[in-house]
């Protein structure tokens, strides 16, 4: 029952995230910028990160992809310890490249949160 919130809630996030890069990506991009650059709001970012990575890790042991949600989980959990462990030099050459990524990027980004939000429910639904 844990599970079915906890699921479902990182399913109803992805989706949000999904749906804000598709339609908005601009304000997407301008949070994710003010986020990296705020040390206190990318410490707090990095660590629902490696939270819901690890959770997706340990708790989808019962599910149809099993392989694949753990393995966005550890994807997850590396990303955000490289984010948070980078220098300066490294998070502003890495804004720099976000900058300079085509709203459509974003778009594509978006339609795969999307996609991975609905897995991840339909298969809490039918095996959690």
């Amino acid at each position: 029952m844990v599970g079915l919130w906890v699921f479902g809630f990182t399913s109803l996030l992805w989706g949000v995230i999904g749906v804000v890069m598709t339609a908005v990506p601009q304000l997407w991009a301008n949070f994710i910028h003010q986020t990296v650059e705020n040390d206190w709001k990318r410490f707090w970012l990095t660590q629902t990160m490696i939270l819901v990575g690890l959770v997706l890790t340990i708790g989808t042991a019962q599910f149809q992809g099993t392989l694949v949600w753990m393995a966005f989980g550890v994807l997850l959990v590396v990303k955000a310890c490289v984010l948070l462990g980078t220098g300066s030099h490294l998070r502003t050459r890495l804004l720099n490249v976000m900058s300079a990524s085509p709203l459509w990027a974003y778009r594509c980004g978006g339609v795969v949160m999307l996609t991975l939000a609905v897995f991840l429910a339909t298969d809490v639904i039918l095996h959690g």
